[in-house]
């Protein structure tokens, strides 16, 4: 007989040994686990059992701590709720006082701008006025000079006109002396010879025509005597339907007025 089937033997004899001694006490061992589970279930019913109260501590922590849980859970959850809620409204409030901030500053920077366009426009304009009022004055002090010009050719004028009065009374009071003297003449020598005297008549006569020739002359001399003196009369300036055309003043340079802007700032 091999070694495996002595083996085999063995542990088929210790199997049915085992079986043989199970069947004789099966009825005490039966008997014991009823008493076990009685015994148990008397204490348990007591509260007297320390393993099932162990356990039932440890199912009782066990439960108030998820218990516990549970509820900082729903409370971190509501806390975490109402904090989201809180920073998505203080978010909101912060974009919407942003947007009105950004709408409040462009509208001031247009309000700005236009106010600074305007007082721009307002300061060329004062230029402009202030220049054009300057060539207003000065086309009133233009007129006004030849007005002053035109009364004091027109004194001038006049003094001429009276000195020419004066030589024209003093050529009529020569002639007619020599006219006088020479009557005398030819009447002191009207009794030598007729001839003489018809002769000294024509002469008298002559000399006559020749000083009323002269005071022709400067009678007609008088005007080019006053022009060399006082100069010519100027003519008349016609400004009532003058057709002329307004001259605009020149721009000033952006230099210019941004020099003025700051000067202005300045004060």
């Amino acid at each position: 007989m091999s070694k495996k089937d002595k083996k085999r033997a063995t542990v088929q004899g210790k199997l049915n040994k085992m079986d043989e001694n199970f069947k004789l006490d099966k009825d005490y061992h039966y008997r014991s686990m009823l008493q076990d589970l009685q015994r148990s279930l008397s204490t348990m019913h007591q509260g007297t059992n320390e393993v099932l109260v162990e356990r039932m501590k440890d199912f009782e922590e066990s439960r108030d701590y998820e218990l516990v849980e549970l509820r900082l859970w729903e409370e971190y959850q509501v806390q975490r709720a109402e904090k989201e809620f809180f920073e998505e409204v203080e978010k909101a409030n912060t974009e919407h006082d942003e947007m009105v901030k950004l709408v409040k500053e462009k509208l001031y920077a247009n309000l700005e701008k236009q106010i600074k366009q305007l007082k721009e426009d307002k300061i060329l304009l004062d230029l402009a006025n202030s220049h054009s009022y300057n060539m207003d004055t000065s086309l009133t002090n233009v007129h006004d000079f030849h007005k002053n010009t035109r009364s004091s050719n027109s004194l001038k004028d006049s003094t001429i006109s009276s000195i020419g009065y004066m030589s024209d009374r003093r050529g009529l009071r020569r002639r007619d002396m020599n006219y006088s003297t020479n009557n005398d003449d030819s009447h002191l020598s009207a009794n030598d010879s007729g001839n003489n005297s018809s002769s000294k008549k024509r002469k008298t006569n002559g000399s006559s025509g020749r000083y009323s020739s002269n005071d022709e002359t400067f009678m007609s001399d008088n005007g080019d005597l006053s022009s060399i003196l006082f100069g010519e009369k100027p003519e008349k300036v016609h400004t009532r339907h003058s057709s002329k055309s307004f001259v605009t003043p020149p721009g000033l340079k952006p230099e210019e007025i941004n020099d003025d802007l700051l000067l202005m700032k300045k004060k």
